[in-house]
């Protein structure tokens, strides 16, 4: 099917789709051991790792803050990775991540979880790293995109508080009653075809939550992006309308729009996301 994207998206219609198997899992974990966020800014930006390791678990956080700034007053992120489960971050993230710490004042603490790690053991690593931080999660946003907002919404439904949610073209259940799943299934990036097998691999079989159907309590200021060609794009919808999120739709984009770094879109979402982290940080919704 032939669809009308930006233009400015142009390098994302061509890109090589590898497919979804173990070994390019395994490919995707080694060069995440090579991406890193841009060394431009290394001057302004202030980056460690923890590492955690106990009888059952292994993952890194990484933490971003503004250099010399004094964590206990900033604002904390906590940031979950898409990647269908399956995939390690790459460096768009980062860059990312860097433009949300030097327009805000906040700490990134990004996980960097084990992508071996199937249903429901992921969801309980999340939940491990997030206390072995210490954090109060009231006065802390979740924030993911892709696969990594199931992830933000199973430990909000755990903690039952935050001071804010930021979900970016959410995965949210793995119901196939929407339209956008029919009418997406060869998009690039992402389509219905790879979200089956992202749900076939991750659940083996399982059942999880549909966060369309529980209820949730307490549910903070919201911020939701949908993008236009994307089979996640009605249930993205139907979390923003349940939520009653600060809901955009990137028109003529596709899932994961903003790994074109250049691209207008990208730099309007980017934008929006500040602005909204900024309001939330200052208390003006």
């Amino acid at each position: 099917m032939n669809y009308d994207f930006d233009p400015t998206l142009k390098s994302m219609i061509t890109r090589i789709k590898p497919p979804f198997n173990s070994i390019t899992f395994f490919l995707s974990r080694v060069k995440a051991r090579f991406s890193t966020y841009p060394k431009k800014v290394r001057k302004v930006i202030d980056f460690h790792r923890i590492k955690v390791k106990d009888k059952e678990d292994k993952f890194n956080i990484f933490i971003f803050n503004k250099k010399n700034a004094n964590i206990n007053l900033l604002t904390p992120i906590f940031y979950l990775h898409g990647g269908a489960f399956a995939f390690k971050s790459g460096t768009y993230h980062y860059q990312n991540i860097v433009d949300y710490v030097l327009n805000n004042d906040v700490v990134i603490y990004y996980l960097d979880f084990d992508t071996k790690l199937l249903h429901p053991h992921l969801e309980k690593q999340v939940e491990k790293a997030f206390h072995h931080l210490n954090l109060k999660s009231e006065e802390t946003i979740l924030m993911g995109d892709s696969s990594g907002c199931y992830l933000v919404l199973d430990l909000f439904k755990k903690m039952k508080k935050a001071k804010a949610l930021v979900l970016l073209y959410p995965v949210v259940t793995n119901e196939h009653n929407f339209l956008s799943k029919t009418l997406f299934k060869d998009t690039p990036m992402w389509n219905d075809e790879l979200n089956t097998l992202m749900w076939e691999r991750f659940l083996k079989n399982q059942k999880i939550d549909n966060f369309l159907d529980i209820k949730l309590e307490n549910i903070p200021k919201t911020y939701i992006e949908t993008c236009e060609y994307d089979c996640l794009r009605d249930e993205g919808v139907a979390l923003a309308n349940k939520l009653q999120a600060r809901h955009f739709m990137i028109l003529k984009a596709m899932h994961g729009f903003d790994i074109v770094r250049d691209s207008p879109l990208t730099k309007e979402a980017l934008k929006r996301r500040n602005k909204f982290i900024e309001e939330i940080i200052n208390e003006k919704l």
